[in-house]
C-alpha cells in the first residue's frame, strides 16, 4: 500500500496539468476516443483560428509551466479565415507526433497543405484542431492546380448545419461528402466566421 501511495505521489504533479489541458482543449464530449460529429457551422462558431496554409516546421519541447511534452507546428498561411493573418503563425499542440495526448489528435508533417480549424487557445498556449481530426482538412493538388480537402471523417454530414442559402450559392449539397473544392470551403468558412446566412 505504502508503494502504491509513492507512485501516485510521484505522479500527481503531472494529473493536474493533463486534466486542465484536457479541459482547455476539448469542448465536445468525449466517450473512450469518440467525439460527437461537428457540422462546419459549429466548427466556424467555436474556433479561435482558420486558415489553409503549409506546415513549415515542428519541434518538440516540455513545456516548463506543465511538465508536458508539447508539439509547436508553424504554418506559412496562405489564406488566413479567421482570428490569423498572412505569414507565418505557430500551433502549440499538448503531446508528440508518436505519442499524443489523446488518441486521434492530429499531427502535421513538414510540406503537409493543410485547412485548418482550431480551437482557441488556451491559457497556457495550447491548441489543437475542433473534434481532432473533424477540424483538420488534408489538401491534395489536381493536375491543374487546384486543390481538393477533406477531414478525418471524409467531410461526412460536414455541411448539415450550413443555412441552406450559402450552400446554394457555391454549388454545394447539405448531404455532400468526400472531398470539397479548397476555395468553396475556404470560403463557406469566412462566411460562417462573419455570421452569414439567409
Amino acid at each position: 500500500m505504502r508503494k502504491a501511495r509513492g507512485i501516485l505521489r510521484s505522479h500527481r504533479p503531472i494529473v493536474g496539468p493533463t486534466v486542465l489541458v484536457l479541459g482547455l482543449l476539448i469542448a465536445s464530449p468525449l466517450h473512450a476516443t469518440r467525439v460527437r460529429s461537428l457540422g462546419l457551422a459549429d466548427m466556424a462558431d467555436r474556433a479561435g483560428r482558420i486558415f489553409a496554409g503549409r506546415c513549415t516546421s515542428r519541434s518538440v519541447a516540455v513545456d516548463p509551466a506543465t511538465g508536458l511534452q508539447i508539439t509547436t507546428y508553424v504554418f506559412a498561411v496562405t489564406d488566413p479565415i479567421k482570428g490569423v493573418g498572412r505569414g507565418p503563425t505557430a500551433v502549440r499542440i499538448p503531446g508528440t507526433p508518436d505519442r499524443p495526448l489523446l488518441f486521434g489528435l492530429p499531427s502535421f508533417e513538414i510540406g503537409e497543405e493543410a485547412l485548418v480549424i482550431l480551437y482557441p487557445e488556451s491559457g497556457a498556449g495550447f491548441s489543437a484542431p475542433i473534434g481532432l481530426g473533424q477540424g483538420r482538412f488534408r489538401v491534395a493538388r489536381r493536375p491543374d492546380g487546384s486543390a481538393l480537402a477533406m477531414n478525418g471523417r471524409g467531410n461526412d454530414r460536414l455541411l448539415r448545419d450550413v443555412p441552406g442559402g450559402l450552400l446554394k450559392g457555391r454549388g454545394l449539397d447539405r448531404d455532400a461528402r468526400g472531398p470539397i473544392d479548397l476555395q468553396r470551403l475556404a470560403g463557406l468558412l469566412r462566411d460562417l466566421a462573419k455570421g452569414g446566412g439567409p
